[in-house]
């Protein structure tokens, strides 16, 4: 702002003279910062919820434990397929929903988007297609999904193939404004680590393809499960509230090819360092849906029951009380 003033020495001590010039400019000043402080985005907290199959027993379920949002299962069979369930009747849960005090966060649906053979791949990705729209018409802004991959191939290879797959999905996710979110997990899927983010990201730029951060899958890759969250803060559209467990005993004894020595837990069994991931979403003024994904054998998982069972429920709650402490107003 510079200098402000004149200074003057009087009886020992310095005192200040301010001319027209220097009100005139500390007045500017003033009447500017209202406006500085106007164009800071409004804070903003995330969802918290869960990860499920849908029926109406789970929705109320879902309600029962303090869930703010749910991330349902809209893949080949599910109750939300689209090949089988109109856009009016999936409206129907989208509110049901909405009358619990849940939002919808996102749909969920990975699979091989590039194999295992070409007409497989044919087929998810026009069930894929069908799903954006079915999305944009019942105001579910984000579909949690893989890349798919082609095994044995070179990552060149898979890029290529992604890009002619998911070229034609992000021209309709633009149309119907739906965000597709690649989940960084480790199985039929590329998307797994921050170098291989970086380059879908530079083939794939469009604002419409993200991420689905799910800190678990970086903990047993012996990846930071918060540096990745820094670096992708602006393409974050989704998480998962999951764990993972390091049992360093079986670690030690049988290596990283062994068996048994990690498991995926419910937050805070594990290494996750929730804290400091919790604070670089707060800081981005993430907004959506941090949906607990329950893979916890201490807590009946698995169980393939239709129905969240008491134990699951249990976990859940857990879960839910533990997150809830990292977001203000939910202590």
């Amino acid at each position: 702002m510079g200098r402000v003033g004149n200074k003057n020495h009087v009886g020992g001590q310095t005192t200040m003279k301010l001319t027209k010039r220097d009100f005139l400019r500390l007045g500017l000043a003033a009447a500017a910062a209202p406006q500085l402080f106007a164009q800071r985005p409004p804070r903003v907290f995330p969802k918290l919820g869960i990860l499920m199959s849908y029926t109406e027993k789970n929705l109320e379920t879902a309600a029962q434990i303090g869930c703010e949002s749910v991330q349902l299962q809209a893949g080949p069979g599910s109750r939300l397929d689209p090949t089988k369930v109109s856009a009016a009747e999936a409206g129907q849960v989208i509110k049901k929903a909405s009358s619990l005090g849940i939002t919808v966060s996102a749909y969920g649906c990975t699979f091989n988007h590039l194999g295992p053979t070409a007409e497989a791949a044919e087929r998810n990705q026009a069930y894929f297609r069908q799903l954006i729209a079915f999305a944009g018409d019942t105001g579910v802004k984000v579909i949690g999904a893989h890349t798919g991959l082609i095994r044995d191939a070179k990552i060149e290879a898979n890029l290529e193939a992604l890009k002619r797959a998911f070229t034609p999905y992000l021209e309709l996710a633009d149309k119907h404004k739906v965000y597709i979110a690649l989940e960084n997990y480790p199985g039929q899927n590329f998307a797994t680590t921050p170098e291989n983010l970086e380059r879908i990201f530079e083939a794939l730029p469009s604002r419409w393809l993200g991420l689905e951060y799910d800190p678990s899958h970086f903990v047993r890759q012996f990846i930071d499960s918060v540096a990745p969250a820094r670096q992708f803060r602006d393409r974050i559209y989704h998480v998962h509230g999951k764990d993972t467990e390091i049992i360093e005993p079986v670690l030690q004894k049988r290596g990283i090819t062994g068996e048994g020595w990690w498991r995926y837990r419910l937050p805070g069994f594990g290494r996750v360092k929730w804290a400091e991931l919790m604070t670089v979403l707060l800081e981005a003024n993430y907004s959506g849906g941090i949906d607990i994904e329950h893979e916890d054998p201490m807590f009946d998982y698995p169980n393939r029951a239709p129905d969240i069972t008491e134990g699951q429920k249990q976990g859940f709650r857990l879960a839910l009380r533990y997150l809830g402490q990292f977001i203000p107003g939910k202590a």
